[in-house]
């Protein structure tokens, strides 16, 4: 039997756990799941059996080749040798190939459907299966092809093994005694449970304890009145459609349940038996809860400007066709019932006030008066390739300030050299430094971090009005970089994109023809009606449409009275139609520029040319004498990577857990900044330091934005897991 290597006591005691009884294993994510899988399969899986892994994921079954790959490195192994192997099969794989390969014996990852048919066709040797080992046991149910894997192969050959794992307890709480339901359809009868809060558990990850900083950073006022406006929506909607269909269980869909992912497949879940009864509205409004889900994640985790382009993107997604206004809809038409709220026109307004300002505006200046650009501003904004008619606001999200302050505190943010080389010294004075290793959750908040670092080092974009001159004691012209707002290149980038692309999407809809027209049908009167109530803004906008354009709604929920308000939704709308506006008069002028101005686009492309000629000429011995004092290998001390929680440790699966794992294991850091609170990532970090000892991570920051619905999503997620595991105590001692 090979030998177990770099397991802590608790992980080697589950390992023989499920090495003494077949049994469902069920573990606290972040315990190490994927490390229990491969130790599993690299004991059980040889030439001389037949072992076969279902319900795993393409990315469980290359995450599990790499953690193979790894266990059998810097090994001496003889040709001969029966090594762990794993062997895919898929829909490429014909039927000779497949018998063959199942001859052979060993470990082989085969999909439900294929292996289902080569049993009942006998192309499977019964007599050499020796077991089955079912991951992500929480997705088996009494339907699943996997249960009938499980029936058929028992069948044939009663000796199988069956070994279950899973990392979602929460999966098991759902509906009536579901662990014995599970336990029944996988023909197991024991199950085995690993809370964080087990006392092998706990002995194990407290004797290395983690020096963790918690970080609350609070939230801008701007962002508040977004979390207020999407929860009203998402109260409103769930309550709506709770009415409506009478088949939503209210403990378990909820404002607070609605905060995580598994939410919207919980939904459907419910109402799937009796989807072909639901009317379109009902449809509409399930998958509106999932829009709104995202936008409740997207107020914390994007930026104002990814923010706003997201949601101009729902607003042009649910345009009402042509012919019909906002308040004229035909019926399942597939527009999103909650764009027609007071809380959206809030959500709207308060989206874009973040991002910019127009000219002559009411209230665009801290006094109250109406917002005046400045020629000499109007330079400004020219120069960067912004429209004329706004001001940036950009606000800029607080948690990257504040880890902009971390970087800088640690030693590696790479602003100047005499802060970097003081910093790095009093830094390197406690013991030797390695990598910062920052985390977020998504992809997108990586690019953002990576953007935000980059783009530290430019000097800000500043832009003055002649309001900002009177808030600071009436400048002059001469001093208008004292009196200017400085917002980072980052995001001034963003905005000119922004713009772009507003000014993109309004072409396409003029050239399709018929929806510009009706978007601009829908703004007018509201806009009328804000101009004769002389308030401006979107308050003055919040006024009841004629009776022939109201919309007729049944029910007497607050959402059905805020949807039969009529043109309540036009104000959103007349916001995104003056986005449209700017962006194509900023397009038209850009583009008059270009062909009027040919001399200006002469000397540009003229200046690049003489440089790439002076490179070619002069700077090339220069770079080859000069490249080793400005390029080489970087000190560990002065490397931050950014890397993100794979979307599968949060689903169920192992294989992001195992991913977080190994980069903490290639990369060695001495600093973690969590960037988004993520249990399962603690917990790795926790097994990390127990494995590599006491003192290798210096520090691990736990960034959290302060009363938030990322704080809220957090705590309900351990609070949830905690509640589960005990549930399944209690419902196992029943069994």
């Amino acid at each position: 039997m090979p030998t177990i290597s770099g397991l802590l006591p608790f992980q080697r005691q589950i390992l023989d756990g499920l090495m003494d009884e077949d049994a469902l294993c069920i573990m606290a994510r972040g315990l190490g799941l994927g490390r229990i899988l491969a130790e599993l399969a690299r004991i059980c899986a040889t030439p001389r059996a037949l072992v076969f892994l279902v319900n795993a994921t393409e990315q469980d079954e290359t995450d599990l080749q790499q953690q193979l790959m790894q266990l059998r490195s810097g090994e001496e192994r003889a040709e001969n040798d029966e090594s762990a192997r794993l062997q895919t099969v898929k829909n490429e794989t014909n039927a000779a190939a497949r018998a063959q390969l199942y001859r052979q014996g060993g470990l082989v990852s085969v999909t439900s459907r294929i292996l289902i048919v080569d049993l009942l066709n006998s192309l499977v040797p019964a007599q050499l299966v020796t077991g089955v080992i079912v991951h992500n046991a929480s997705r088996v149910s009494a339907e699943s092809s996997e249960a009938f894997i499980l029936r058929v192969a028992r069948q044939q050959n009663p000796r199988v093994f069956v070994k279950a794992l899973s990392d979602a307890p929460e999966a098991f709480t759902l509906g009536f005694a579901p662990v014995e339901k599970t336990l029944k359809v996988l023909g197991l009868r024991h199950v085995q449970l690993w809370p964080r809060f087990h006392v092998a558990v706990q002995r194990d990850l407290s004797a290395t304890e983690v020096p963790v900083v918690e970080l609350r950073q609070p939230q801008t006022r701007a962002m508040e009145e977004l979390q207020q406006a999407v929860l009203d929506c998402l109260s409103a909607m769930i309550s709506e459609l709770s009415s409506a269909t009478k088949l939503l269980d209210p403990d378990t869909i909820n404002v607070e349940s609605c905060l995580f992912r598994y939410f919207d497949a919980m939904v459907k879940r419910m109402l799937a038996p009796y989807w072909h009864r639901l009317s379109p509205r009902a449809r509409g409004m399930a998958a509106d809860l999932a829009s709104l889900r995202k936008i409740a994640e997207f107020v914390t985790a994007y930026d104002c400007v990814s923010l706003l382009k997201y949601l101009d993107t729902l607003l042009i997604a649910n345009r009402p066709p042509a012919g019909f206004s906002s308040g004229g809809m035909p019926p399942g038409s597939g527009t999103a019932e909650w764009l027609t709220s007071d809380s959206a026109n809030i959500l709207y307004s308060v989206a874009r006030s973040r991002v910019f300002r127009t000219a002559n505006s009411s209230g665009g200046n801290a006094d109250g008066g109406p917002l005046r650009i400045s020629d000499g501003c109007k330079g400004q904004l020219r120069s960067a390739g912004l429209p004329e008619t706004i001001m940036p606001v950009l606000e800029v999200p607080p948690k990257l300030e504040l880890l902009a302050g971390v970087l800088e505190e640690i030693g590696v943010a790479n602003r100047t050299p005499t802060t970097q080389q003081g910093l790095v010294g009093r830094s390197s004075s406690s013991g030797a430094c390695g990598p910062v290793l920052i985390m977020a959750a998504s992809a997108k908040e990586c690019r953002m971090i990576r953007a935000y670092l980059g783009s530290a080092s430019a000097p800000p974009v500043c832009f003055a009005s002649d309001g900002a001159k009177r808030q600071r004691g009436g400048s002059s012209g001469n001093d208008e970089d004292q009196a200017c707002a400085k917002h980072p290149r980052m995001m001034v980038d963003l905005l000119r994109g922004f713009f772009k692309w507003k000014a993109s999407m309004t072409g396409q809809r003029g050239a399709s023809g018929g929806s510009t027209t009706a978007v601009a049908v829908a703004a007018r009167p509201a806009q009328q009606q804000g101009a004769t109530a002389g308030s401006g803004g979107v308050n003055g906008q919040l006024r009841r449409a004629p009776p022939t354009k109201r919309r007729r709604v049944r029910g007497g929920s607050a959402a059905a009275a805020v949807a039969g308000s009529g043109a309540i939704r036009a104000p959103a709308e007349a916001l995104e139609q003056e986005s449209n506006d700017i962006a194509l008069t900023q397009t038209r002028a850009q583009q008059s520029e270009m062909g009027a101005g040919e001399d200006g686009e002469y000397e540009s492309a003229a200046g690049v040319d003489s440089a790439s000629s002076d490179y070619d000429s002069d700077d090339e011995l220069l770079f080859e004498t000069t490249f080793d004092e400005h390029f080489g290998i970087l000190p560990s001390s002065d490397t931050i990577a950014v890397q993100s929680y794979n979307a599968a440790a949060a689903s169920g699966g192992g294989g992001g857990s195992w991913q977080a794992s190994n980069i903490l294991e290639t990369l060695q850091p001495t600093h973690v900044v969590m960037y988004d609170p993520d249990p399962a990532f603690i917990r790795l970090v926790e097994v990390y330091q127990a494995t590599a000892g006491a003192g290798r991570l210096k520090h691990v920051y736990f960034m959290v934005y302060d009363n938030s619905l990322e704080e809220q999503r957090y705590l309900s997620g351990i609070r949830r897991e905690r509640e589960s595991f005990e549930k399944l105590i209690r419902e196992k001692a029943t069994l």
